[in-house]
């Protein structure tokens, strides 16, 4: 069943924005590479949806910190560029356009399909 005359309407759920940063090789004074993060983004402005369909495990035996580790799903159009191991800023838009948060972390695998894409957004950090 092809579903990619759906992509435009599924496009209209893409209320949130997002900056896709790519490690790039770098090459280090003792003659090694590494990889780092650029300070621009590949891509800015991409339009997307994050979905929250789960709250985040915060259940921990540490005492000094309490670790949050939250795997959302991002939905975009099928043409965006993105790859496991980027990383991503994604920034949450209620209906009207005013910002409700910022949300770093790393995507995924992404999964195509006839109308978009999706990856998990694994996201890390302490209460």
């Amino acid at each position: 069943m092809n579903l990619s005359a759906y992509a435009p309407l599924v496009a209209l759920m893409y209320t949130d924005k997002m900056e896709i940063y790519r490690r790039v090789p770098t090459s280090n004074e003792d003659g090694t590479t590494s990889t780092k993060l650029p300070d621009t983004p590949t891509h800015s402005g991409v339009a997307c949806r994050i979905s929250f369909a789960s709250d985040e495990n915060s259940n921990s035996s540490e005492i000094d910190e309490t670790p949050i580790v939250i795997s959302p799903k991002v939905f975009c159009a099928l043409s965006v560029d993105v790859q496991a191991g980027d990383f991503l800023k994604v920034t949450r838009f209620d209906t009207f356009g005013n910002m409700l948060g910022i949300f770093n972390g790393v995507a995924g695998l992404p999964t195509p399909y006839d109308f978009g894409q999706q990856f998990n957004f694994t996201m890390k950090g302490s209460a």
